[in-house]
């Protein structure tokens, strides 16, 4: 989060006035830019559809919860600011939203202010595509995880070994933060104290999260690799690189492998191995449905991007 706090802070600077910020995690964004804003002298502004426009404690403009009155509001505020709507993907290809939009991308950069959308999914009308900037913002990643659950366990006083830590940490990968918090309070709930047998309970709320995407598997049961028959070369090499993604390796330098390609005939054991490779490295394996993505024929390229995010 913190690198694309930082990304923002440089295109307000150079007065990029409409930044889309792709993501489902509406308060992880708030929370970011509170702090943003504190740091650099800037006033916050938000928006709702079912409240309107305000800024801190204070009350809603009155007259704001229609997007374009709130969007005509802002020629009233001169200080530096930002202003972030987070229900306005729904509004924003109708002609007022867009034309109001375009009528304040001038005047915006002038005053240091920028007007921010957060969205999950990705709407930008033609008419705005050339003055409008779009940011992935990323799920949590290990090190934001890992604060997580050293808050979490500190307070419940609970001790979890480094290894055993980084196991949670590598599993939580993938979900948001709401997902996260209620996967650990589930655990605490459980009688659970963060143990071995507590990951399949993590891995369980993975798998359902990762289900409701729709293009994604998640393969939480796996055969041994000594299961599978032949191929004692590619056994060879995949036992050579099994501890290539472990935190030792990666504080070595030891390059992660990018990727195995298996090519035969059905029922040679191709999926099998896939399976197998996963165990071994002790990482999740996700299967994409690319038919299912090809299905939906309206939202393919937004599809694939939304499962590569989870999968990274």
């Amino acid at each position: 989060m913190e690198a694309v706090l930082e990304k923002l802070r440089q295109l307000v600077a150079a007065r990029f006035e409409l930044i889309t910020l792709l993501t489902h995690e509406e308060d992880r964004v708030e929370r970011g830019l509170r702090s943003l804003c504190k740091k650099d002298g800037l006033q916050l502004y938000e928006w709702r559809s079912t409240i309107g426009l305000w800024s801190g404690d204070s009350p809603p403009l009155p007259g704001t919860t229609r997007p374009e009155d709130a969007l005509k509001k802002i020629d009233e505020i001169q200080d530096k600011a930002l202003f972030l709507f987070v229900d306005l993907h729904p509004f924003v290809e109708e002609p007022k939203v867009w034309r109001s939009l375009r009528d304040k991308i001038n005047q915006l950069g002038k005053k240091g202010q920028a007007i921010l959308m957060v969205s999950p999914s990705l709407k930008v009308p033609a008419e705005l595509e050339k003055d409008s900037m779009v940011i992935d913002v990323p799920l949590p990643g290990s090190e934001e995880i890992g604060r997580l659950l050293d808050i979490l366990c500190t307070k419940n006083e609970i001790d979890v070994e480094k290894d055993l830590r980084d196991r949670f940490v590598r599993t939580s990968l993938g979900l948001c933060e709401r997902e996260i918090k209620r996967a650990y309070a589930q655990i605490l709930q459980s009688g659970g104290r963060f143990q071995t047998e507590d990951l399949d309970l993590l891995a369980e709320v993975k798998k359902q999260a990762i289900r409701k995407t729709r293009f994604l598997e998640f393969h939480q049961d796996v055969p041994p690799i000594q299961n599978i028959g032949g191929l004692s070369n590619l056994k060879s090499w995949l036992s050579r690189r099994s501890d290539a993604f472990s935190d030792d390796a990666r504080a070595f330098g030891l390059p992660e492998p990018k990727g195995l390609f298996l090519l035969g005939v059905q029922g040679c054991g191709k999926s099998m191995m896939a399976k197998a490779v996963a165990g071994l490295f002790g990482i999740p394996l996700l299967r994409l449905d690319a038919s299912e993505v090809f299905q939906a024929s309206a939202r393919q390229e937004e599809s694939i991007q939304e499962a590569i995010r989870i999968a990274e």
